[in-house]
């Protein structure tokens, strides 16, 4: 559906280093808004079993990242604020 070779990812040669363990993701979500793709991964598992591949559409990236519709107060000022030039 997307051109995603989940085997391929997951014969991939990797090596730990310092130990830990490796954990595979079961699902992997794409959102589609009005300016932005999304992939969110979900899940995890030492052995790896599928990815499923699941899809959502939200027009606005806010409200998809807050799970809400964000509010302008008259005196609130962001914490943070970015901008970049393309």
């Amino acid at each position: 559906m997307y051109g995603i070779d989940t085997c391929a990812i997951a014969n991939l040669p990797l090596e730990l280093v310092g130990g830990g363990s490796l954990l595979y993701p079961n699902i992997a979500l794409f959102v589609r808004t009005n300016r932005y793709y999304i992939l969110e991964l979900f899940g995890s598992s030492e052995v790896y079993k599928s990815l499923s591949i699941k899809t959502h559409e939200e027009p606005n990236i806010h409200k998809y990242l807050y799970q809400f519709e964000l509010e302008k107060e008259e005196e609130s000022t962001p914490l943070f604020s970015v901008q970049y030039l393309i």
